[in-house]
Order: C-alpha cells, then sequence, then structure tokens
C-alpha cells in the first residue's frame, strides 16, 4: 500500500476490504472516496502507461484514468458479482478508451484549426484584422438591404416616379460611390 494510505486517518479503511469501503462513500462517507482515489492512484498510472495520445501529455491520460476510478466508486454495485477491483479495472480502461477515441475523432477539427478573427491581416504590424474585412462588408450588405427595400417601396408607392427614381439609383452603388453602371446591373443589385 502507498505510504498516504496508511496514514492514520485511513486506518479503519485499510482493514475494509474494497467493496465496503465504496458502500461507505456512496453513503456519504468523503473519506472512504479520498482512501479509495489514493489506494488506486498507482494502478490507474499503471493503466494510463499503455496508452497514448498525439498531441496529450501522459498526465491527461492518467487525468482520465482517475475519472474512471470516481466512477467506479459512485457506480459499484455489490450485487452484480463483480469485486471492486475487476469493475474498477473496466471503468478505468473504458474511461481512458472512450477519451482517445473522442480526442482523435475528427468531429472537432474545424474547431481546432481555426482561424482568429483577431488576428493582424498582413503579419504583426497590420492593424487591419479579419474582423475588420468582415464587419465592412456586413455594413456594405445592410446598406445594400436598405437600398432594396426602399426601392420596393418606392416602386410600389410611387409609380409614376420609378422612372426617374430608376436613373438616379443607376449612378450610384451600393457603397454609396458615385460610378456610373448600366440599368441592368443596377435592377441586379435591387432584385427587380
Amino acid at each position: 500500500m502507498p505510504e498516504s494510505v496508511e496514514n492514520v486517518h485511513y486506518e479503519k479503511y485499510a482493514e475494509m476490504n474494497d467493496d465496503e469501503v465504496a458502500l461507505l462513500f456512496q453513503k456519504g462517507d468523503g473519506d472512504a472516496l479520498e482512501y479509495l482515489l489514493d489506494k488506486y492512484k498507482n494502478f490507474v498510472r499503471a493503466r494510463a502507461r499503455s496508452y497514448y495520445l498525439v498531441g496529450a501529455d501522459h498526465e491527461d491520460i492518467v487525468q482520465e484514468g482517475m475519472i474512471g476510478l470516481y466512477k467506479a466508486i459512485r457506480d459499484f454495485n455489490p450485487e452484480k458479482q463483480a469485486s471492486f477491483h475487476a469493475f474498477t479495472e473496466l471503468c478505468v480502461k473504458r474511461q481512458i478508451i472512450t477519451a482517445i477515441k473522442t480526442a482523435t475523432r475528427q468531429k472537432h477539427v474545424p474547431l481546432n484549426n481555426y482561424v482568429s478573427l483577431n488576428k493582424p491581416l498582413y503579419g504583426d504590424e497590420s492593424d487591419r484584422t479579419l474582423l475588420d474585412v468582415i464587419e465592412g462588408r456586413v455594413t456594405i450588405l445592410k446598406r445594400c438591404s436598405s437600398v432594396r427595400r426602399i426601392w420596393r417601396i418606392s416602386r410600389k408607392s410611387f409609380p409614376h416616379h420609378f422612372p426617374i427614381l430608376k436613373e438616379r439609383c443607376s449612378m450610384l452603388s451600393c457603397r454609396g460611390k458615385a460610378t456610373r453602371r448600366s440599368p441592368r446591373s443596377s435592377a441586379a443589385i435591387l432584385n427587380l
């Protein structure tokens, strides 16, 4: 047994089998949990040594094993005809394998390979970010959306002024610059 398990504080648990100690925890004895976590931590380390996860530290795998140990202590049922040790071994192994499968799934690749919107566009000395570019385009789209809405309302409400309004709008782009557009491109922008 590890030295810390032999602590006087844990003396009453050392005389019990692990099945009984797990049941004590389930009844609310927090010291029983500490005793079992301390007693089985080297067991978890030994099981974690068999696994490897790219990009993760060995301690990450050990931590997953400790989560499996906690679940074993929490969920142990002596009526299932399995010893606490066997149940713990199963829970630790499954927790580690599940963590490895989850980490290697391709589901989160987009999140793991994201591009920051606040990163400068042209190196570290640039003040302009991708977010600035996107916000600029959103503003333009909002303006275009407003112009389209006004255009539709004007066409319905003032049909006799429509040809004059169409001519004036054909000289403007959605960005507000005075440019000459063909009537067709103006119609396309204004959803005619």
